[in-house]
């Protein structure tokens, strides 16, 4: 295992693709990423999936339209779902048949994007906030550049006690407080860097009980096949929260 000196001699290269790679990812007109994994609870094991889609409708250079969705399910069975439509943030429970929904498009253009991408991290719980974290970055880089970008960078975790780069892999772990593993993986294609996949694990035991939950999540560039953007509340569904997103 790295030591911390070693960690932190690597960070600045790590930094450097990771910016390369959300610029590239964020200046894509259309991305999916796809999160696949199980959750094992004392042996009991469930396969989780889940699915954010980004696209920038926006035919004004200089200017981001986003229309989102994201899906999740657990063992095949649907069970979140949230839609960004071009005016509100729609998020729907499936247990509880209730929905979210926040409208943004009062909002100046420029403060519409950060206002989304903070509105989803609040709906979306657990390590799928991951996707949206990535999304937020990647848009980041296309507005801000690579640079800044790679400066804002850190691996998706509170602290960090190991960090080793080799042949565009970033390899990072934490102990605190429950151990986390992360793979950025990343490839060339005509010169330009590209995020391929993530890999991740995290353990966790609170008393008698121990969650390992196992991961990928690929990175593709272009929109998959069930993507809507749209959401008209189910039959019987109650809103549970209603009104105007907060910009700044």
């Amino acid at each position: 295992m790295a030591t911390a000196a070693m960690s932190q001699a690597q960070l600045p290269a790590a930094k450097t693709l990771m910016g390369d790679v959300l610029t590239d990812l964020g200046s894509e007109p259309v991305y999916s990423l796809y999160k696949s994994g199980t959750e094992d609870i004392n042996g009991t094991i469930t396969n989780i999936d889940s699915g954010l889609i980004v696209r920038d409708v926006s035919t004004n250079p200089g200017e981001v339209h986003y229309r989102i969705e994201y899906v999740a399910r657990r063992n095949g069975v649907y069970t979140h779902r949230g839609v960004v439509d071009g005016s509100r943030i729609w998020f729907y429970t499936v247990a509880t048949n209730s929905y979210s929904t926040y409208t943004y498009n009062q909002l100046n253009i420029a403060d519409q994007p950060a206002t989304i991408f903070r509105t989803l991290r609040k709906f979306i719980s657990g390590e799928d906030q991951f996707l949206v974290q990535l999304a937020q970055e990647a848009y980041e880089a296309r507005i801000s550049g690579s640079a800044v970008a790679a400066n804002k960078w850190l691996p998706w975790m509170p602290m960090y006690s190991s960090l080793v780069v080799s042949s565009g892999v970033i390899e990072a772990v934490s102990q605190v407080p429950n151990y986390r593993y992360l793979a950025y993986e990343t490839s060339s294609l005509a010169g330009v860097d590209i995020l391929s996949r993530i890999v991740g694990r995290t353990e966790k035991i609170r008393g008698a009980t121990t969650t390992i939950n196992d991961w990928n999540i690929n990175a593709y560039k272009y929109e998959l096949a069930s993507a809507d953007y749209t959401f008209v509340p189910p039959a019987g569904s109650r809103a549970t929260a209603s009104g105007l997103a907060q910009g700044g």
